[in-house]
């Protein structure tokens, strides 16, 4: 799977021709905020607990594969930041 931006801006998980709703299941669970921006979601994901440690040290060109418990499993390829 995919993060991206769809819609009004947002996040959303991809997986094969499907987009899910990302920021409202991370709401759903207390992770972030309803209406969360993407940067808040990405923050989530790497830096609060729940998720793997060291996720916040990933490079650009790493790989991750991280499963959240009420969401499901998702699959990350780092980019650099622009």
């Amino acid at each position: 799977m995919k993060i991206c931006r769809y819609g009004n801006g947002e996040a959303g998980l991809i997986e094969g021709d499907s987009i899910y709703p990302l920021g409202n299941a991370l709401a759903a669970t207390g992770m972030v905020r309803e209406g969360a921006s993407m940067a808040e979601i990405v923050d989530a994901l790497a830096n609060q607990p729940g998720t793997p440690a060291g996720v916040s040290k990933l490079a650009a060109g790493d790989h991750l594969k991280v499963t959240i418990d009420g969401i499901g499993t998702m699959e990350l390829n780092v980019g650099a930041e622009q």
